[in-house]
């Protein structure tokens, strides 16, 4: 947004270098974009379907999940790598074929010419009477049969070639080579390897337990199991492995980290026990990332 109402300068234009002042020193040409809160994924909302997740599941990187959604996209990912092996030793066992027959076919050509060479006369060692046998390339044999000419501009008399559309010239394509496939499900997320039993029940704290209000329309839907802090997309939050419950990366630090203790369930934990959430995201395009500034005129959107 030009900053030439902070400037001190009487001029109703925003100069040019005035411009070059304020983009040198980043005042100006900053690229920032805001969605509505429409346009935000909740912080629990499955990242699939993006709404909110009815048995909520998390993956040890930290994505949120419908627990019937990431295991239809596992399962379906199973059927797929079940398809592709099966297309992959069909491959397997055709190019086995041709390796054999091609090698067949190489011994059964050295064993003919052995024999051919064999009955050959020869005056000398070395010196043999048998018309060498040129093998000639499809499109020789065409210029063979045809024997046309034509005369190029400097002079020269070349053989004319016949019709590329011709099949016995026409290149073929080569057959897709299917490399094995992985046995490993992925993420859809992070492309991060992901076993059902990988995943962890998220068990979040309601806000208000008497309301009787559907999930989705409450404002305030869940809070922090130790401090009832308003869970919200600016908050970061942290999973408990043991109980599945979700807690403030600040009541953490604070009440939990010191002992690596659960204070849900009183069992010890370990690093591997703590799974930070991934964000729903804010209003801000780079919200949560890390991004090259871009030196672009504003664009706010409401």
């Amino acid at each position: 947004m030009a900053k030439h109402g902070r400037n001190a300068t009487a001029n109703p234009v925003y100069s040019s270098f005035e411009r070059a002042k304020d983009k040198a020193n980043g005042k100006y040409g900053t690229q920032k974009r805001r969605g509505a809160t429409e346009a935000v994924q909740a912080f629990d909302c499955c990242h699939l379907s993006s709404q909110a997740a009815k048995s909520p599941v998390i993956t040890p990187g930290g994505y949120l999940f419908d627990k019937e959604n990431i295991l239809e996209n596992l399962l379906t990912q199973r059927r797929d790598i079940k398809r592709k092996q099966k297309e992959f030793e069909i491959q397997k066992r055709k190019y086995d074929a041709e390796q054999v027959k091609a090698e067949e076919d190489k011994k059964k050509k050295a064993a003919a010419d052995f024999i051919v060479k064999e009955r050959t006369v020869s005056a000398t060692e070395g010196n043999h009477f048998v018309q060498k046998k040129v093998e000639l390339s499809q499109a020789g044999k065409m210029l063979a049969m045809n024997k046309e000419t034509i005369q190029t501009e400097a002079g020269r008399v070349v053989p004319k070639l016949p019709a590329f559309w011709l099949p016995s010239l026409t290149p073929g394509a080569a057959p897709t080579e299917i490399k094995a496939p992985s046995s490993k499900t992925l993420c859809p997320m992070s492309s991060a390897p992901l076993r059902i039993k990988d995943l962890i029940t998220v068990n979040f704290t309601l806000a208000d337990r008497h309301s009787t209000a559907s999930i989705v329309a409450r404002e305030e839907r869940y809070v922090c199991a130790i401090t009832q802090k308003v869970l919200r997309n600016c908050i970061p939050c942290v999973v408990l492995k043991p109980s599945g419950r979700v807690i403030t990366k600040e009541a953490f630090d604070r009440l939990v980290k010191p002992d690596m203790v659960d204070p849900i369930s009183g069992e010890k934990l370990k690093a591997k026990d703590i799974i930070p959430m991934k964000s729903g995201g804010t209003g801000y395009a780079a919200g949560g990332a890390t991004v090259k500034k871009l030196r672009t005129s504003v664009l706010m959107v409401a």
